[in-house]
């Protein structure tokens, strides 16, 4: 009897184990799986920066980098965090680049001319040539030690795109450089864009935009130049008959912040913002291409007589012409053409 209970109590021993086992076995699975799903942190605390750029939330970086910033935040789980402050709100660029000098956490759109000598030249008319060269430049060697030089200053820019094309609207034809001669035409208060027309026998003047459109009624100028969502908003097209799309500057921009607040973000989070931002300059770069066609098809509807393919190689031969009118080193022009050639 007692080596019968024995064996009795042995078994109810063993199947109790058993039926505990079963029971902790899904528990234990979905511990295990709870905590395969939940993202490793890589940051001691989030970090939260400002993104700011001065264009109005219609816009190409108005539509495409908040959605970006969206996804680096998806991406990083959580741990990159951004508000985003258009049309200057936080202020204007130079603004904006003070307020990152002095600490403040903050991504801000700047032109190439802003921070150091080495990337003025892109500001210039034709050196970058077109949108595409824009985008490809970003990834030039001369880029590369760019980035260095801006590093040392304490700056580090997470991308490269084009905030849109300029062209020129006119009372008269332009299809070449040839057709500046003797032209009044307003630019940009730059000496680049002055120097541009001047080096064509143009006349160029600056003007408040304001003024432009009574300007050409009455004959004061005969051109000027801009973005053509511009052009077309200001009613250019009841003054001029002309368009030529001479697409002489894309606008090339930089998001840039602080290295103070770079190097707090672990290598893998550097790489994901950075991969996304390039695919959102992509993406800007074909919205403003699209938004070119279909402007040019408006003012043809409004009656204005439009160069499509006018002779650029024209317009940019004169710019180590326009190299020597600003007292620029032109081997800088020729280093630029040939980085840009170097990775098309």
């Amino acid at each position: 009897m007692k080596k019968a209970l024995s064996i009795v109590l042995a078994l109810c021993l063993t199947l109790g184990l058993a039926a505990c086992a079963q029971n902790a076995a899904p528990a234990a699975t979905q511990a295990a799986a709870t905590e395969a799903a939940a993202p490793a942190k890589l940051m001691k605390e989030p970090l939260t920066l400002k993104v700011s750029y001065v264009e109005d939330p219609a816009t190409g970086i108005g539509t495409v980098m908040p959605r970006a910033f969206e996804k680096i935040t998806e991406m990083t789980n959580g741990e990159l965090k951004f508000e985003i402050f258009p049309s200057g709100l936080l202020g204007t660029q130079a603004d904006v680049v003070e307020q990152i000098k002095a600490g403040a956490p903050i991504i801000g759109t700047v032109g190439m001319n802003s921070l150091i000598d080495s990337l003025s030249p892109l500001a210039t008319p034709y050196v970058l040539q077109n949108i595409d060269e824009t985008l490809a430049f970003s990834k030039t060697d001369y880029y590369a030690k760019s980035v260095e030089e801006l590093k040392a200053q304490g700056f580090v820019p997470v991308c490269m795109g084009s905030l849109g094309i300029r062209h020129t609207i006119s009372t008269k034809e332009i299809k070449s450089a040839a057709d500046f001669d003797g032209l009044i035409i307003r630019m940009a208060a730059t000496e680049p864009s002055q120097g541009f027309a001047a080096v064509m026998n143009g006349t160029p003047v600056t003007a408040a935009w304001g003024d432009v459109y009574s300007m050409l009624s009455t004959g004061a100028i005969e051109a000027t130049e801009a973005p053509l969502d511009l052009l077309y908003s200001t009613a250019l097209y009841e003054v001029c008959d002309h368009l030529c799309m001479t697409a002489h500057l894309t606008t090339p921009f930089q998001f840039v912040m602080s290295t103070q607040y770079w190097d707090q973000i672990p290598a893998e989070y550097q790489k994901v913002m950075m991969d996304v931002l390039d695919d959102a300059c992509v993406e800007m770069a074909d919205i403003y291409k699209k938004a070119d066609s279909e402007f040019v098809q408006k003012f043809k509807d409004a009656g204005v007589t439009v160069c499509e393919n006018p002779d650029i190689d024209s317009f940019a031969n004169v710019i180590p012409d326009l190299f020597k009118y600003l007292k620029w080193d032109e081997n800088v022009y020729n280093d630029i053409r040939a980085s840009i050639d170097s990775v098309k």
